[in-house]
């Protein structure tokens, strides 16, 4: 938050150094709605019961139990400082003016830590400098030690959360009835312990994961979503097979409400989140909590984004959600002029026997077409794709786009060697392209008469 109120800082001072200099409009102008942004972000962890007017800088779950209120406060007063009238007259219903009458103590007891200083409330003492005014110049020191210092300090020590940690560590048998009582002793622990044995940790954890039932991977993950300082572990670990037990608050759960029509998340957001959705799977068969994917589909840009779109393909085919696969096959997103589309096309070619099960004869006639144009166009990576095809190639419709796609001997890759070289093509099928040949070798000596 400090990071944002020094940013922020900066770019007014450049923008007034720019204005001053060129006599151009200043910079504060164009730069008012992420000034806007970056107080809308911070407020909620100042004021309570705050209601956003406008969208916050970051779209992200913090637990509040890890927001130390005084640095929030910091940030709020030195970009409430700085700002023009226009942005302060968007607050006027709001009281901002508390944060800017709190002032450091002029001195501190030595034995007292250094956060003790930083983060001193006291409106009535001496005054030295504004607390903005110590960030700015802690920013300039190195902000992200100092930071990270204050948040660990404000959190009261409790050397009984490091215990139980490194006792963690070091058991020899993990049982699964441990691991909820794990995560409730060290919902304390402070960053800078936390950090003292993370790497360890970490690996335990695997391990016990690794090796252990369902119940306690069940344990594990359930405890990962409560502990917000540690949820980059998740992403280290294979979720549990059912998520219907997780609470409401989990992370997952969390991810999936920025998908619903109510959620105010960009979508270049929702592309970064997209990939956190798919891969999961739960003991029913199906992926999810309760997702509405018809919300999904609209909130994402999946027409101009490649890679939303393959994310989007992957859900839609772990959800078995056929109107979203119908919508993801439509030909302008098979086409084999884009950019990258072998991983897409990739994509169908592997799923194309559950395809065959569930779309019309007419859009799988064209995904068909699609993948052999492209095999037949790219040697090295088609022969791939023409492999997971050749699998389902007893289907009737394979087989008619197989005979369909034969390239005459004219063509500048010559696959039909490769083509019936395929574990489905028969007598049957060699005996309709012999005869296909021959018709177009006839239509191709009409031709030259027909010129002369």
């Amino acid at each position: 938050m400090i990071v944002i109120a020094v940013l922020a800082g900066e770019i007014i001072r450049a923008g007034n150094e720019i204005s001053h200099r060129t006599h151009a409009p200043s910079i504060e102008v164009s730069m008012r709605p992420w000034l806007i942004s970056a107080l809308e972000f911070i407020l909620p962890y100042v004021l309570d019961n705050y209601r956003q007017k406008s969208h916050p800088l970051f779209f992200i779950h913090v637990n509040f139990r890890y927001v130390n209120v005084s640095i929030a406060r910091s940030a709020v007063d030195l970009i409430y400082s700085i700002v023009s009238k226009e942005v302060r007259s968007f607050y006027d219903d709001v009281d901002l003016c508390c944060p800017s009458k709190w002032r450091l103590e002029l001195s501190a007891d030595h034995g007292d830590n250094l956060h003790n200083l930083l983060l001193g409330e006291e409106s009535n003492t001496d005054m030295s400098f504004s607390r903005s005014e110590v960030w700015m110049l802690a920013a300039a020191l190195g902000a992200e030690i100092l930071v990270t210092n204050s948040l660990s300090c404000s959190i009261p020590p409790d050397s009984a959360a490091e215990k139980t940690i490194s006792s963690f560590i070091n058991a020899e048998n993990i049982d699964a009835h441990d691991i909820p009582a794990l995560f409730s002793d060290i919902s304390n622990i402070t960053i800078k312990v936390f950090r003292k044995y993370e790497k360890n940790f970490k690996r335990r954890l695997e391990h016990v994961y690794t090796n252990g039932g369902e119940e306690l991977r069940r344990s594990i993950y359930e405890g990962l979503s409560h502990l917000a300082s540690v949820s980059l572990l998740t992403t280290s670990l294979n979720p549990p097979t059912d998520y219907s037990h997780l609470p409401d608050n989990s992370i997952l759960r969390a991810v999936i409400d920025l998908f619903s029509t109510n959620s105010a998340c960009t979508k270049e957001a929702l592309h970064d989140l997209l990939p956190v959705l798919v891969n999961q799977v739960r003991s029913d068969g199906r992926n999810l909590p309760p997702l509405d994917l018809q919300s999904v589909l609209s909130a994402v840009d999946y027409r101009h984004d490649s890679e939303a779109r393959l994310n989007l393909l992957l859900l839609a085919i772990q959800q078995r959600e056929e109107y979203m696969i119908y919508e993801l096959t439509r030909p302008q997103y098979l086409n084999s002029n884009s950019s990258n589309p072998f991983p897409y096309l990739l994509c169908i070619s592997q799923n194309l026997s559950a395809f065959l099960a569930i779309l019309p004869r007419s859009r799988l006639k064209v995904i068909l077409d699609h993948l052999l144009e492209f095999s037949i166009q790219n040697e090295d990576k088609g022969r791939e794709i023409l492999e997971h095809v050749d699998e389902c190639g007893t289907n009737e419709i394979v087989f008619d786009a197989l005979l369909r796609n034969a390239p005459s001997f004219d063509s500048p890759t010559d696959l039909l060697h490769t083509m019936t070289s395929l574990k489905s093509i028969d007598e049957r099928f060699k005996g309709r392209v012999s005869a296909y040949v021959e018709i177009v070798y006839a239509l191709q000596i009409a031709k030259q008469f027909a010129t002369i």
